[in-house]
């Protein structure tokens, strides 16, 4: 009887299976060569095509001198945030009012306070830039605190606050119109803080050229308010 282990149909499953096993060991010579080329010490690396190098996304260093906390730079930003449109400030103008303007901007975002610190320091130009980066590494740790460093340091630069001494000396000049003056008195009531309206009133009417038509008018039948007397001068403009 014919042996069957040497039957034609078992000699080739037997060599088929022999040219499989010598691919397969082929194939895991080449992925090893491969491998060896790419790392040489035979380390193996988990980093795929989409991940970014670690250096991308690598924090200032304590030495780098970049003020805010590390809290406060890795805090992340609201999804779809947009920086709203601020000015720049440069040191030259009231830093109280920039910081007022700023808040009121972003206060409409509702971000959160470490955002609102990141967001100022791209305002700064010039000498501010320059005061930002001057400050402690890592020492800022809230919004609080960077605006009043910042109005600290730029007071000088400060619009003064005007008495009511100046709002007397606004008066309605010979040949000036109603128009004009009214602006130059709003101006001045602008740089006066809390300031009455009785008192507004009182100084508005003092100003007033005696010989004007406005002045006649307003003389003759009172205006009870500040606001019912600039009701009226509207109708003189």
């Amino acid at each position: 009887m014919e042996d069957s282990t040497n039957s034609p149909s078992v000699l080739g499953g037997k060599i088929r299976d022999r040219c499989y096993a010598d691919q397969r060991h082929c194939a895991r010579g080449r992925i090893h060569a491969f491998k060896q080329k790419v790392h040489p010490q035979g380390r193996t690396s988990h980093k795929t095509i989409s991940e970014p190098h670690p250096e991308e996304f690598t924090p200032p260093r304590e030495d780098s001198g970049y003020p805010l906390s590390k809290a406060i730079e890795k805090a992340k930003l609201p999804l779809n945030f947009w920086m709203p449109q601020c000015d720049l400030y440069d040191g030259s103008g009231d830093p109280g009012e920039h910081v007022y303007q700023f808040q009121t901007n972003m206060l409409l975002l509702q971000v959160l306070d470490a955002v609102m610190c990141r967001a100022l320091s791209t305002t700064l130009r010039k000498a501010a830039h320059a005061w930002f980066k001057s400050l402690q590494p890592r020492s800022i740790h809230s919004f609080a605190k960077l605006s009043s460093l910042f109005q600290k340091h730029f007071v000088s630069s400060q619009t003064r606050r005007k008495s009511l001494a100046s709002l007397l000396n606004v008066v309605h000049e010979r040949n000036e119109s109603l128009s004009r003056y009214l602006g130059r008195f709003n101006m001045a009531t602008l740089k006066i803080d809390n300031l009455d309206e009785s008192v507004k009133y009182m100084a508005f009417m003092r100003g007033l050229r005696p010989t004007s038509k406005f002045a006649f008018a307003v003389n003759k039948s009172p205006p009870e308010s500040m606001s019912t007397l600039l009701d009226k001068a509207n109708k003189y403009i």
